[in-house]
């Protein structure tokens, strides 16, 4: 992953503030709202929200696409990290162990 990021000591709503420090996107900071893994194609899905954008919207479609590409990669990165330190948190939906 190219971009670096860092966990802000900001929480809204009980998620950790996230912020972009490196690339396109820095000094952006966001949120992820739901994860979900769609069983049916190996797809991540997720909602977040913008909390802090020092250069205004995302207004256009191609910069919101590369934005949810990077965040996506992120995310990827943080799940990776915890897994590999034994530290993924289920929450919701059915668990079948």
């Amino acid at each position: 992953m190219n971009v670096n990021y860092s966990i802000t000591d900001k929480y809204v709503n009980g998620s950790a503030v996230i912020r972009i420090d490196s690339g396109e996107f820095s000094d952006i900071e966001y949120r992820y709202g739901g994860v979900a893994v769609d069983t049916d194609n190996p797809v991540l899905k997720f909602d977040y929200f913008i909390e802090l954008d020092e250069y205004g919207e995302l207004i256009n479609e191609d910069a919101k696409t590369r934005f949810q590409n990077v965040i996506g990669d992120i995310l990827m990165d943080m799940l990776q990290s915890q897994l590999d330190k034994g530290e993924v948190i289920y929450s919701g939906g059915i668990d079948n162990e």
